[in-house]
């Protein structure tokens, strides 16, 4: 549930912006590579040993991915937090900001 949102948000600071592209595709060619491929493995391990060690081995593999991930040095956070795009876009020409919060006199 956060894996994903974390891993796009940190990518544009650990490439450069010419490689985003191939480097987001290479990331979902990675995931989905992997699930296609893990999924059979993952059926043969609880047919084989049971649920608690097929569940032991997935724990033990996040865990794995944890410790990988606190190694990771990430760049400091830029210092803005605009939000572009052509909905940003549309909700503030939809939405736009008051003003004043006093409210007005009447006609």
């Amino acid at each position: 549930m956060f894996f994903n949102p974390a891993a796009n948000s940190a990518l544009p600071g650990l490439v450069n912006d010419n490689e985003l592209v191939a480097a987001n595709s290479g990331i979902w060619t990675a995931a989905v590579l992997s699930q296609i491929a893990l999924a059979p493995v993952a059926g043969v391990l609880y047919a084989a040993l049971g649920a608690g060690p097929a569940f032991a081995i997935n724990a033990g593999s996040f865990l794995l991915s944890a410790a990988v991930l606190a190694g990771l040095l990430l760049p400091a956070a830029s210092a803005s937090t605009e939000r572009g795009g052509f909905f940003a876009a549309a909700a503030r020409r939809r939405c736009p900001r008051r003003r004043s919060a006093r409210p007005r006199a009447p006609p």
